[in-house]
């Protein structure tokens, strides 16, 4: 299966089918007993989106496409988010959505991982801070 094949097939897929194909994953790797069906309508709203579940992902901007994923991950019940760059294709809007929703998710009790150049955000947001400088890549 070629690379270009897969991301056009990720792009077509719904809203609610991504969200379950995170349910599903959790249940392969043998957690099935400890998780509850979860629909794809409340994991959406959870992260703040209110677009029918049956929406088509290329349907919908780029800053609901990340909403989606991190409902995904939600529901694999996570405790670590690790996100690498998370607002950088996103608008001033969706980007303090984001960063919302991370300091709602860390009420929870869910950690967040934030990779960024955008220091300002990691100052915003963060509880510690650790700065490393890559040189030459």
């Amino acid at each position: 299966m070629s690379r270009r094949w897969w991301a056009v097939l990720v792009v077509a897929v719904l809203a609610a089918a991504a969200v379950t194909v995170g349910i599903a994953t959790s249940r392969a790797q043998g957690s099935a007993t400890s998780l509850r069906p979860i629909s794809a309508a409340k994991l959406l709203a959870r992260v703040g989106l209110d677009e029918n579940p049956v929406t088509r992902i290329a349907d919908i901007g780029v800053g609901k496409q990340q909403l989606v994923e991190i409902a995904k991950a939600l529901s694999k019940r996570v405790k670590l988010l690790i996100l690498d760059e998370p607002t950088s294709a996103l608008n001033d809007a969706d980007s303090e959505h984001l960063l919302n929703l991370l300091r709602h998710l860390k009420e929870q009790g869910i950690t967040s991982i934030m990779i960024s150049h955008k220091l300002n955000e990691i100052a915003e947001i963060a509880e510690s801070a650790r700065a490393i400088t890559a040189l030459d890549g």
